[in-house]
């Protein structure tokens, strides 16, 4: 989990943001430095308890989660910008840097 948060913030770009929405049991250490110079913002979201968690992932290993991925060309990036900025993209969409 530490990894993880810690690559988001190094990869946010000047004066974006992280959203925390987990609960690592860890405590997080952060590079103040570049928060502050970047005006990076770090926000938590509380959407639910530990237990909570817990059951989504309980749901998830038992197949009852079916995730909406779609994967399209590289070539189709930009209509893919535009698509995501007109808000018409739903679940997660990857991009096959394959061809």
């Amino acid at each position: 989990a530490k990894a993880a948060f810690n690559s988001a913030v190094d990869a946010v770009r000047a004066g974006g943001r992280v959203v925390a929405v987990g609960l690592p049991p860890e405590a997080m250490s952060l590079d103040i430095p570049r928060l502050v110079l970047d005006g990076i913002q770090v926000v938590g979201s509380l959407v639910g308890t530990r237990q909570d968690l817990l059951e989504a992932f309980q749901f998830a290993a038992e197949g009852k989660v079916k995730p909406k991925v779609t994967m399209r060309p590289l070539e189709d990036i930009n209509a893919i910008f535009k698509e995501m900025e007109q808000g018409q993209i739903r679940g997660r969409m990857v991009i096959d840097l394959r061809s």
